[in-house]
């Protein structure tokens, strides 16, 4: 999916611009009106057609292990020639360029390795743009829709942001005009309730509470179909190495028949998140959603989780407050992320992380199919 940000200084001119470069199929994600006449902006996609999205699967809990996420290794003298300093494609330097902010960043070696090799096969000569393309084929990235067809059940471990993450999903549809309703499962964390439903009411509207499965089952077959209906269900703080905790999820995604989508908290060690995705893996996630990426420096991580697990990319949010809404995943802006990490050298202390070493042998990136 190609997304792309919109700006005008009314709604009508900002569609006019969307309708000029996407065409007549061009899907709305999200808009936002500054204060005080300082315009409008819109976020819009479109489907790519030239290059295939890549097959979303479910997880394997058991094919995944900690050791594909381990940290970049050390550069040695015998990390094999560097690439040749050609008129075409990235040069040496900005391969340096590109191997030092992948290691600051913490990539992991599978990924970090495939990245180099992919921009090596790549003709592009701006390091940038190249690193976008290769983005673009490794990463699946699918925004949640405006109004999905199923409900959407953010599920998570604890304190990564699911009820907020619920509530700016919600905002997002009713700016759009959508008949959205909010449910909350939370019923044993001390003020839960209320907090949605204080959420809720800012955007006039109220949450509904399920305590049991059937319970949530009735709400959700008691709503009236309907095209523009959205439906968000925010769910208790899990322990992912709670198989207890995992089975009672799973009841309640299968009562309404929802969508589960992973919210995680950018930030932590990468072998950790590899373990929390596999254990939520028995709920048929497929896509995640990235909270704290205003807090985290080294994005690696997150990637190389998403990336070993096969998750594809559905929104990040960089900002605790509901009205900063969800951004959705781009190429560029992922490229722009990490490559723009070169201020970590400029904090008194050299804070860089082992260099991932260049591969000897150079194969474009192929991701299994399932």
């Amino acid at each position: 999916m190609r997304v792309k940000m919109f700006s005008a200084p009314t709604m009508a001119l900002a569609m006019e611009e969307v309708r000029h470069a996407l065409g007549p199929d061009a899907i709305i994600i999200s808009t936002h009106e500054a204060t005080r006449g300082r315009g409008v902006e819109i976020r819009a996609a479109i489907e790519r057609r030239a290059i295939p999205a890549h097959p979303r699967r479910t997880i394997d809990a058991t094919e995944i292990s900690p050791d594909d996420i381990k940290s970049a290794p050390e550069e040695s003298s015998a990390r094999g020639p560097a690439p040749a300093d050609t008129s075409s494609g990235v040069n040496t330097q900005n391969m340096k360029l590109l191997r030092k902010a992948l290691a600051q960043h913490g990539f992991s070696r599978p990924l970090g390795h495939a990245v180099l090799e992919a921009c090596q096969t790549i003709s592009e000569t701006d390091l940038e743009e190249t690193l976008a393309r290769v983005i673009d084929m490794r990463f699946s990235m699918e925004p949640i829709a405006q109004f999905p067809n199923r409900p959407i059940m953010l599920v998570g471990a604890p304190g990564v942001g699911k009820t907020a993450t619920t509530a700016k999903l919600a905002a997002r549809a009713v700016l759009q005009g959508l008949e959205t309703h909010l449910i909350t499962t939370d019923t044993l964390r001390t003020g839960a309730v209320d907090q949605l439903d204080a959420l809720a009411q800012v955007m006039g509207r109220s949450a509904a509470t399920a305590a049991t499965p059937g319970a949530l089952k009735n709400i959700t077959e008691g709503l009236a179909a309907a095209p523009t209906l959205s439906v968000f269900i925010d769910t208790p703080a899990t322990n992912p190495y709670n198989a207890k905790e995992i089975d009672d999820l799973a009841a309640f995604a299968r009562a309404a028949n929802a969508e589960p989508v992973l919210v995680i908290a950018a930030g932590h060690e990468g072998a950790e998140l590899i373990e929390t995705i596999k254990s939520f893996a028995p709920l048929g996630v497929a896509r995640a959603i990235v909270t704290r990426l205003d807090a985290a420096r080294r994005l690696g991580s997150i990637f190389s989780a998403i990336d070993a697990c096969h998750l594809t990319l559905a929104h990040y949010s960089q900002s605790p407050y509901i009205g900063a809404g969800l951004e959705c995943f781009t190429p560029q802006d992922v490229a722009q992320r990490i490559l723009g990490n070169r201020r970590l050298h400029y904090q008194g202390e050299d804070l860089s992380l082992p260099s991932v070493p260049l591969p000897q042998n150079i194969q474009p990136v192929k991701r299994v199919a399932s």
